[in-house]
């Protein structure tokens, strides 16, 4: 197996300008840099299972993501969507219709975008270090957000429709931290008593005790020169100084020959 090291483009990081186009007889190539686009994308929350629909006897897995507005590369993620569609359309024949990459769904009077893709057989789905199959990644419905690599090398053309290919290569999966939200109970302590307000005797006798325990543990000399007057604080057994020593460590990166987030 030929193995090859790439490293996926951000958003923000793709060039327009870079963008290329060749036709061949049944679909058109995308080129970037005389290359296919790697693009990793914002994070996608994962709320529907994935579906399984069959076309022309074929069974295919299709995997609903939708964006989130709190993932601040979303909004560049679909700056850049915008961007190369608007090209692909200049482009390509007027008379074709483009189906966007970016969805719109609408429930309880509420709009979701997202974007719909077919996993293939060969995508990878990583989670804490391992593999997951399609039945294990459903387990994890709305429990989990996913991030992903897409390889865009194509636009499909199809009954007076066009769009830009996304070719699923990797799926990250991470685990949604909750969000505590934690306040007071109210006490029943605390109505019949106002402690800010409350005062507190000590005798002398308790006096006298506090001043022999802190004696005890930090004794203070006081000494006056001639030109300044300093504190000399003498530790007893109880406090000691300590030394700290400081290390360092240095750290050797790998290269992976693997395509990597």
């Amino acid at each position: 197996m030929i193995r090859l090291n790439k490293t996926p483009l951000l958003s923000s990081e793709v060039d327009i300008d870079k963008i290329s186009y060749i036709n061949n007889k049944q679909y058109i190539n995308i080129n970037y840099e005389n290359e296919a686009l790697y693009l990793q994308t914002p994070i996608f929350k994962f709320i529907q299972p994935i579906v399984k629909q069959k076309v022309n006897d074929k069974i295919y897995n299709e995997l609903y993501l939708f964006l989130t507005p709190e993932d601040k590369t979303t909004y560049k993620f679909i700056d850049l969507v915008n961007k190369l569609e608007q090209k692909t359309v200049s482009y390509i024949d007027n008379k074709f219709k483009i189906s966007s990459i970016i969805k719109i769904m609408e429930a309880n009077n509420q709009m979701f975008k997202y974007v719909k893709v077919k996993l293939l057989d060969q995508t990878k789905i990583e989670y804490n270090n391992r593999c997951l199959t399609l039945d294990e990644l459903n387990n994890l419905t709305c429990s989990v957000n996913l991030k992903l690599i897409f390889e865009i090398n194509m636009i499909w053309m199809s009954d007076k429709k066009f769009g830009i290919y996304l070719k699923p290569l990797k799926i990250k999966v991470i685990d949604i931290i909750p969000e505590i939200i934690i306040d007071f109970r109210n006490d029943s302590s605390d109505s019949e008593t106002d402690y800010e307000n409350t005062q507190t005797e000590v005798d002398d006798k308790s006096i006298s005790l506090i001043v022999n325990n802190m004696e005890n543990f930090v004794s203070i000399k006081e000494s006056d020169s001639d030109s300044s007057s300093s504190s000399e604080i003498r530790l007893t057994k109880y406090a000691r100084k300590k030394k700290n020593k400081k290390s360092s460590e240095s750290t050797n990166s790998t290269e992976s020959l693997e395509l990597e987030f």
